[in-house]
């Protein structure tokens, strides 16, 4: 069974259609998104409308909870400036009524069970029902505090834009972004996962979606803290 992995797609439409086209060229089977569909990018209802047109099994992450009845978190609603509210507001805004009645339902949590291994694909821990604000250490021990210390179970996540692994055979997987470059060297990435009778293999490949193009749109349409986003989000 091969997986297309991807996460943090962030409201960027030509991520999102060629990370549909390499999972057809690399023969997946499934396609999986990590969670953060959605903000800082230019196109939150086109980006949401294509992967669910594709059928893209997709994972609810913090930016999914913003624009439904989850809201804010008490941590971000306390740190949140009035630019970063704008662009939440003004992504709102975009959405479809269906868009939005499609993110009160999606899942937290995504479960294989294939070659002897259950895969997991989440966006982040949860607290209290929702995604986890406070930070946490993403490595073997302080992830396993949350997900438990499973003997034969991978557990992939979004959220932190970074490559994570713990090793040969690593247990907890980041694959970092794919729709944003706020690190360069684990921006604009995808994952694939090879699940065969004699274990699991990953590839990572990097993606060449337009950067200026991108940034062009986000200035035309982002009148708040456009400035912030280009400078920390779209880096080459």
């Amino acid at each position: 069974m091969r997986i297309l992995i991807s996460t943090d797609m962030h409201a960027n439409i030509l991520a999102a259609e060629e990370a549909d086209k390499a999972g057809r060229d690399l023969g997946a089977d499934l396609h999986v998104h990590l969670g953060d569909s959605l903000d800082i990018g230019p196109w939150p209802e086109e980006t949401f409308q294509f992967m669910k047109s594709r059928s893209v099994v997709m994972i609810k992450g913090n930016h999914e909870e913003y624009h439904c009845s989850d809201g804010y978190g008490p941590v971000i609603e306390k740190r949140m400036g009035a630019a970063e509210r704008n662009h939440y507001e003004w992504t709102t805004a975009q959405l479809s009524p269906d868009s939005i009645e499609t993110l009160e339902v999606l899942p937290y949590e995504h479960r294989i069970a294939e070659g002897g291994r259950t895969f997991r694909f989440t966006h982040f821990p949860l607290k209290n029902g929702r995604i986890c604000e406070p930070w946490i250490e993403t490595d073997e021990e302080g992830m396993t505090e949350p997900y438990g210390a499973a003997g034969r179970e991978v557990l992939f996540f979004g959220h932190i834009h970074r490559w994570v692994d713990d090793g040969v055979n690593p247990r907890f997987i980041c694959p970092g972004a794919t729709g944003i470059s706020q690190y360069p060297e684990y921006g604009k990435t995808l994952l694939l996962l090879d699940i065969g009778k004699g274990g699991y293999s990953l590839e990572r490949h990097r993606m060449a979606w337009d950067m200026e193009r991108v940034k062009r749109e986000v200035r035309r349409v982002n009148r708040n803290n456009r400035n912030w986003l280009l400078d920390n989000m779209y880096r080459a």
